[in-house]
């Protein structure tokens, strides 16, 4: 019973994640300090710095 509960609750979390997850990317966005750590970590993965400096400066 316990097991059920938690996956039914852990669910309706993501469902709700999902569904709104647009909302939430702009509140997180809007935020200075979570905007910049998340270009800082984007920025980190293999090939995305290369693929962004390469369409900003036409390389």
């Amino acid at each position: 019973m316990k097991t059920s509960l938690t996956l039914l609750m852990v669910g309706t979390a993501l469902g709700a994640a999902y569904k709104y997850r647009y909302k939430l990317l702009d509140m997180a966005l809007s935020n200075d300090y979570l905007s910049k750590l998340s270009v800082n970590t984007v920025m980190k993965i293999p090939g995305v710095k290369d693929r962004v400096i390469g369409s900003v400066f036409g390389k």
